[in-house]
């Protein structure tokens, strides 16, 4: 990784005021938060923690819908006062998001290049309507994101233990890092990968086990696979009577939306469609489970490629392209869970085109410019809050993230080898 070097002023100036738009979010969702009639998922967090605390279910609380471990995580902050767990919390969150952005530049940039003072607050600013959308809701997402960096920054240091540790706690809270286990594979990396499951089973089922009991964690585990995942994995008329709305902008919801007769937006009083066909919810099912499919081969024959390269470089861009991947198929995605999509930002905005031809170069561009259109281009101040929730109703964010990881194939499959210094 490269040396710190010195900022000029004007960057500085401008990571000042990206730093300040991003308070700007955390202060809202905490007033958010402590607003009584707001829905907020930071209420829901520290509700399962109490919940945790007085050894009671915390299923039984509306809306929480992950691992127990994650009501376990939460009592240290739903043991303070209310207000007090909020400041706390949104202060933790924001200064995830502001150092993930300096820690990506620094994994992504390419040994022996020039530095680019610009790319943190460009990585954020690519993001920003998703980072809004994790700190105005008091959301998990920039916390767990920076476990994840943590975790990559101790894998490309040759660090493999602490690499698992790091990414595994991540995986115990939310589901989606533990995919990165595929990149350790790819890469050989045999003891970050075993530290990763490990650490997984550490935190995820031996702590909650003692925190809540073991039965108390075995029945939590059994409630959110039956509540949560198995809807989802049956798919079809199934998942149509566990949820009214299938939201969100992974792959499932908007295979959903495209192609049945399902309510685009939970908050439309008319329940309107946004659907090109009417299929019946049990063929797109399987659609859905085709689309999966093809998007995890064509991920492991791309790894498999890179896997020739070498260098931090190299194992960032598997890195983005495992979790660009991981974010279209798992199903619960919305769009404050894609701030991870700052991290292939950065890788592509960090790597030169100079191993790439003509025409990879030039359509490279076009998608990382149609996704940041896509994305970024469509946050409320830009368009206001009705055009900003048709873009989510008609998938635009799903899109953007696709252009991302077209990009990163663009990368993956037509640089010249060898990248051996990158």
């Amino acid at each position: 990784m490269p040396e710190r070097a010195r900022i000029p002023r004007g960057h500085q100036a401008v990571w000042i005021a990206v730093a300040l738009l991003c308070a700007w979010s955390a202060w809202r969702g905490g007033v958010h938060a402590l607003r009584p009639g707001d829905q907020s998922d930071l209420r829901i967090y520290l509700d399962a923690g109490r919940a945790a605390l007085e050894r009671r279910d915390p299923y039984q609380v509306f809306g929480f819908i992950y691992l127990p471990a994650f009501a376990v995580a939460m009592m240290p902050f739903a043991a303070l006062p209310a207000a007090a767990a909020v400041v706390l919390w949104q202060t933790i969150s924001l200064v995830a998001t502001l150092w993930a952005a300096r820690a990506c530049a620094v994994l992504a940039a390419p040994v022996g290049l020039p530095h680019r003072p610009w790319l943190p607050w460009a990585a954020i600013l690519c993001v920003y309507r998703l980072s809004d959308s994790n700190l105005g809701n008091g959301q998990v997402n920039a916390i767990v994101f920076a476990l994840v960096l943590l975790g990559l920054r101790a894998w490309v240091g040759g660090r493999e233990g602490a690499a698992g540790t790091w990414i595994g706690l991540a995986a115990a809270l939310k589901i989606v890092p533990g995919s990165l286990v595929l990149a350790m594979a790819a890469r050989r990396t045999w003891r970050a990968l075993a530290a990763t499951l490990a650490a997984a089973a550490l935190f995820g089922v031996v702590i909650p086990s003692l925190a809540l009991g073991f039965r108390a964690n075995r029945d939590g585990i059994a409630t959110w696979w039956r509540e949560t995942v198995h809807p989802y994995a049956a798919g079809g008329e199934t998942l149509f009577e566990a949820r009214d709305t299938i939201p969100g902008q992974s792959l499932t919801a908007v295979t959903y939306r495209l192609l049945s007769a399902t309510p685009a937006n939970a908050r439309d009083p008319e329940r309107r469609p946004a659907n090109v066909v009417d299929l019946d919810p049990d063929a797109v099912a399987w659609i859905v489970r085709g689309a999966e499919a093809f998007y995890l081969a064509l991920l492991l024959a791309t790894l498999a490629r890179t896997r020739r390269r070498t260098g931090p470089a190299a194992r960032m861009l598997d890195a983005s392209l495992v979790l660009t991947v991981a974010l279209t198929i798992a199903p619960l995605v919305h769009k404050a869970h894609l701030i991870g999509l700052m991290l292939p930002y950065a890788v592509l905005l960090a790597r030169p085109e100079t191993a790439l031809p003509r025409s990879a170069r030039i359509l490279r561009r076009a998608l990382i410019g149609g996704s940041i259109l896509l994305i970024g281009g469509t946050t409320p101040a830009l368009l206001g809050p009705l055009l900003a929730q048709w873009s989510l109703s008609h998938n635009l964010i799903f899109f953007g993230a696709q252009l991302v990881l077209g990009a990163l194939l663009v990368e993956a499959w037509t640089a010249r080898e060898p990248e051996a210094g990158i």
